[in-house]
């Protein structure tokens, strides 16, 4: 009997409300210390649950888009300034 296939990384898959900040680290791919202190320092809001954090996975999701759209923005802005000093000659 075969192995049960992972699926693949950009698959879509359902999704909880809530999720533990290890999941989240992986959704992000980032370390569980570097998620630690988005959480600490409340730049992703998550609540505790006992000893556990739980994030909202729509909050994980905005985070990562407005990173993405971050990093592009920091990528034009460096091309246009690489165009202006003509770098790429």
């Amino acid at each position: 009997m075969p192995a049960p296939q992972q699926p693949p990384q950009d698959a879509i898959l359902p999704m909880q409300d809530e999720i533990g900040t290890q999941e989240a680290a992986d959704l992000l791919k980032v370390s569980p210390p570097f998620m630690a202190k988005l959480l600490e320092s409340q730049t992703l809001p998550s609540r505790k649950v006992g000893l556990q954090r739980r994030v909202k996975t729509q909050d994980v999701q905005a985070y990562k888009a407005n990173e993405k759209a971050a990093r592009i923005q920091v990528l034009q802005e460096l091309a246009a300034e690489g165009q202006r000093l003509n770098l790429g000659e």
